[in-house]
């Protein structure tokens, strides 16, 4: 994997995100890795899968392929932050305790298998997804939860699923976080029922035997995740997954090349680290 780096990144990143102004009916997002975004729109501002701390291995060392955009008490305003899943690249919770005790009017949005690490922090601020059920965020902003596979669908004691795509609707712009997932039946009826999307993120890194030897369980790949927008009717859409493990990562490039050869109907953005993208409605 080729060497990442910050387009921007530290106090100049979290100062940009807080001073953008967002016209309503539009949003603006940025990329903080992995699968980690924040978009803002008029009304709220929402993280995703941030991950702002280092993710050290049994010996020590970070197993990140960069350093996190900025420490954790240099986060901008967020109204929102949700989590896709339990995995360390996509829930990790003192990002989600910084946000809170930053900004105690902060709600934070998780899937199931996170409770017992929540304990410590305010229940006034947490809150469980549950599939099919749609959270309003604002006057004009919600989100609905919906249960997919990162191989299988799991639940956990509470019936909360256990891996989860969100589907944000901002005044009329709709955009689908898949989180981790793989390509499977259910998922794309799903994706069909909801289409049109404005906004299509999905992972990109794939399986294969040496990820499935190590314990990695595995996404949907360049092909299937091309489909799958296709599918999705969507305006855009934004591979995700592919940067911040060696072991464990894809060339964004080609999701690009899958969407040249399909003939496909929507455009793409390769996302680079702490860069921001204009959507209009």
């Amino acid at each position: 994997m080729n060497i990442v780096e910050w387009e921007k990144m530290g106090l100049d990143l979290a100062n940009e995100i807080d001073q953008t102004s967002v016209p309503a009916g539009s949003i603006c997002l940025w990329y903080l890795g992995q699968e980690g975004f924040i978009i803002k729109s008029s009304e709220v501002t929402v993280g995703i899968d941030l991950v702002l701390s280092e993710l050290y291995n049994a010996q020590g060392k970070t197993r990140r392929a960069y350093p996190p955009p900025f420490e954790i008490p240099l986060v901008p305003e967020l109204t929102h932050i949700f989590c896709t899943h339990g995995h360390a690249d996509h829930f990790d919770l003192s990002t989600v305790k910084g946000v809170l005790t930053k900004y105690p009017y902060a709600q934070s949005i998780l899937p199931g298998g996170t409770e017992d690490r929540t304990a410590a922090l305010d229940n006034k601020q947490i809150s469980y997804a549950i599939e099919d059920q749609e959270i309003r965020l604002s006057e004009h902003c919600s989100v609905l939860p919906i249960a997919v596979a990162h191989e299988t669908y799991e639940k956990d004691e509470q019936n909360h699923s256990l891996f989860f795509g969100y589907l944000f609707n901002f005044f009329g712009i709709s955009l689908f976080h898949c989180g981790d997932a793989i390509f499977e039946p259910i998922l794309e009826q799903r994706i069909m029922d909801i289409a049109p999307i404005t906004v299509f993120m999905a992972p990109i890194n794939g399986t294969d035997a040496t990820r499935k030897s190590s314990g990695i369980v595995g996404n949907m790949d360049v092909e299937e995740a091309a489909k799958l927008a296709q599918i999705a009717r969507a305006r855009l859409a934004i591979p995700m997954h592919f940067d911040m493990f060696a072991h464990n990562g894809a060339d964004p490039e080609g999701f690009v090349q899958e969407a040249k050869r399909i003939h496909a109907t929507f455009l793409t953005w390769i996302p680079r680290l702490g860069t921001m993208l204009r959507i209009p409605g």
